[in-house]
């Protein structure tokens, strides 16, 4: 269960499909040089993940999201690993510039908005595990698959479209936004 406690010294990247491509695994070095203390993860197709409540979406990411079958997994994995591990999660498509600490031990929950007072984005999060917003995006996550349009993208169905809305209905202070 949730409890107040500091987020977790531990990053997790999900990379599914085929061999990251190395101007990326670069962009994932960068979190292990600048945060050599901090536990790293790389999750892929090759991890057991069945254990995943919407494992289900996971497996259709195929049928549902043909063309963004790799961005949908990792919308759909990436709250389910913080919400069992705790961390942040970091897209790996993003460089670190500085060390993630001093965000990190200011809250329990974080993200950052990706337009201003508009979209929260899902690229870089972190929570400590078992965080309320985490668990509310993991149980809605059905519900805005079930309502999506025919070709809807994930950053609609599973993205900063779809975090935003749940993010909005988290008592007030419950999750840091920082600026983008």
């Amino acid at each position: 269960g949730y409890c107040e406690r500091m987020i977790p010294h531990r990053v997790h990247h999900i990379w599914t499909g085929p061999p990251m491509p190395d101007h990326l695994a670069g962009y994932v070095a960068t979190w292990r040089t600048l945060m050599p203390e901090w536990e790293h993860r790389l999750w892929t197709d090759d991890d057991d993940l069945s254990w995943m409540q919407n494992y289900d979406l996971w497996q259709r990411a195929p049928e549902l999201f043909p063309r963004n079958v790799g961005q949908f997994r990792a919308d759909v994995a990436r709250v389910e690993l913080l919400w069992r591990y705790g961390g942040v999660y970091a897209d790996c498509d993003l460089e670190l510039r500085c060390p993630l600490d001093p965000y990190v031990e200011r809250t329990e929950c974080f993200a950052a908005w990706e337009q201003e007072d508009q979209w929260v984005n899902n690229a870089v999060m972190g929570a400590v595990a078992g965080h309320p917003f985490v668990g509310a995006l993991i149980d809605e996550l059905p519900r805005s698959v079930a309502r999506a349009r025919p070709g809807a993208r994930p950053n609609v169905v599973s993205g900063p479209q779809f975090l935003t809305p749940v993010y909005r209905q988290q008592p007030a202070g419950s999750v840091t936004v920082y600026p983008s």
